[in-house]
């Protein structure tokens, strides 16, 4: 994963313990060797990488992101 200085606003949907009505959050934007987008969000004690996806929350039309893998199981 290669960090970027580009920061994006996306939901969880809840996934970390926030996001759960499309709620969003700024966060610091990852790349993958194919280009893919990511982000890091922890849940307790855990971070973890988790896609952005190309969908947009039907509420607030924020970008969706959904789990991937944890950092340690990936770095």
């Amino acid at each position: 994963m290669t960090k970027t200085n580009e920061r994006i606003t996306v939901t969880t949907g809840g996934w970390d313990g926030t996001g759960y009505n499309g709620e969003g959050k700024a966060r610091i934007a990852y790349l993958n060797a194919k280009g893919e987008k990511f982000i890091k969000a922890r849940f307790r004690n855990i971070w973890s990488y988790l896609k952005v996806l190309e969908t947009t929350h039907k509420v607030s039309g924020l970008l969706e992101a959904e789990y991937w893998r944890d950092c340690r199981d990936y770095e």
